[in-house]
């Protein structure tokens, strides 16, 4: 299957479709559903829109967001549209997820779905780059980003210090997303995107981290989590049964522990794995995260060294 030819323009003018949020949205969601989901072979590129579509949307957003129109709740209402479309998109990915329980089909049909929606958002997050000049940024400055600016009011902190103590919580928070003072810039803003991502609903994040988020709560989550299991009487002295897996765990312990995958394919699909989790805001110290990252951490441990 090749790749699908640029989406066009759709002739309409630009007055119109930015004079409410269902025409603005009418115009934008054929290009969106051309992203990430028209059929494509290339899963590390988002299918194209014609580049002069491309401008019409980024016109269009600016038109609707001007100050001048008076309705304050506009930009927070086509976030809150992008965001459900996000989780629709997400929740239609997991409806994809093979049925037939074998561990090493979900891992092949993961690395490939995620790394399809990734660049779907990428391309989201420029297309749509007035949302975040215009509104994210601003209520990221005003304290609602992933991050509030003031942690907890304590009585008798003096500004100066309330400010120090919100300084360490962000870099407390960005330190267990693998950033340390000292490391370059991109290492810092990938520390970032995942805490953004890992955030809660409720917070503003640039639209790429708004995408993963909901990759998150709509797709990875429902495979984190362990099926429910009926309640177990335990006589005395007897032992507890094991806790049950989730498809995930048990995943990436096939992945992690089979000997007959191939060593260099196993490893490739393990780091694939935990950039996708973390990217997309799964705490460090989730069980699943763990085994991978015991795993590449063993895998390199036994990597041969150049003398």
């Amino acid at each position: 299957m090749s790749r699908p030819p640029p989406l066009h323009n759709p002739a309409t003018d630009l007055a119109s479709i930015s004079a409410s949020l269902p025409a603005l949205w009418g115009y934008i969601e054929p290009a969106l559903d051309h992203i990430f989901r028209s059929p494509s072979n290339d899963m590390a590129k988002a299918p194209k829109i014609d580049a002069s579509y491309y401008m019409w949307i980024a016109a269009a957003l600016f038109n609707y967001m001007k100050p001048s129109k008076g309705d304050a709740r506009s930009s927070a209402d086509l976030y809150a549209r992008l965001d459900a479309y996000f989780a629709g998109v997400a929740q239609e990915l997991l409806l994809g997820v093979p049925q037939d329980r074998d561990p090493n089909t979900l891992v092949q049909y993961l690395v490939p779905t995620y790394t399809r929606y990734a660049a779907g958002a990428v391309v989201a997050n420029r297309m749509l780059n007035n949302l975040n000049r215009h509104f994210v940024k601003r209520e990221i400055d005003e304290g609602r980003g992933w991050l509030p600016l003031t942690s907890t009011h304590e009585p008798g902190l003096s500004e100066l210090s309330g400010s120090r103590r919100t300084r360490e919580r962000h870099l407390s928070e960005l330190r267990k997303w693998g950033w340390e003072e000292g490391e370059p810039e991109e290492v810092l803003m990938q520390a970032q995107a995942s805490g953004e991502a890992a955030s809660e609903q409720k917070r503003i994040v640039w639209i790429a981290s708004l995408a993963h988020r909901r990759f998150r709560t709509e797709f990875l989550e429902p495979l984190l989590a362990a099926p429910r299991s009926g309640t177990v009487t335990i006589s005395e002295g007897a032992n507890r049964s094991p806790r049950p897996k989730s498809r995930m765990e048990r995943a990436a312990e096939e992945l992690t522990k089979s000997t007959s995958s191939i060593p260099e394919v196993a490893t490739q699909l393990a780091k694939d794995m935990t950039h996708m989790l973390k990217r997309c805001g799964v705490q460090p110290d989730h069980p699943v995260r763990k085994q991978l990252d015991s795993y590449i951490d063993s895998v390199a441990s036994f990597e041969p060294t150049e003398t």
